[in-house]
């Protein structure tokens, strides 16, 4: 199990449980924290950098809608795939 914090736009938290493996909206879902998911978070395929000569398709994984996003604190960037120009422009649009 680990531990997740979610926080709204008014910074009140709800600290929940998850299970390794779970989607943060199932996770959300599951201990009914109100986030959006316009989406159902069933995004089509997206590919994901996992080297410089290897893209994978994921299905499931990503942004489906740009409307639930996480935000990540800049000294774990490092650790997340590179980001690919219309994920950067799907946030803008929405955001």
């Amino acid at each position: 199990m680990v531990n997740l914090t979610f926080v709204d736009e008014e910074g009140n938290r709800a600290t929940v449980q998850g299970r390794v493996g779970q989607t943060l909206l199932e996770a959300a879902l599951m201990h009914k924290v109100d986030i959006a998911d316009h989406c159902g978070g069933g995004a089509g395929p997206q590919q994901v950098h996992r080297t410089d000569d290897w893209l994978e398709d994921t299905y499931g994984q990503g942004p489906g809608c740009y409307a639930c996003h996480v935000k990540i604190p800049s000294s774990f960037h490092h650790l997340l795939p590179k980001e690919f120009d219309y994920i950067r422009q799907g946030m803008e649009n929405v955001w």
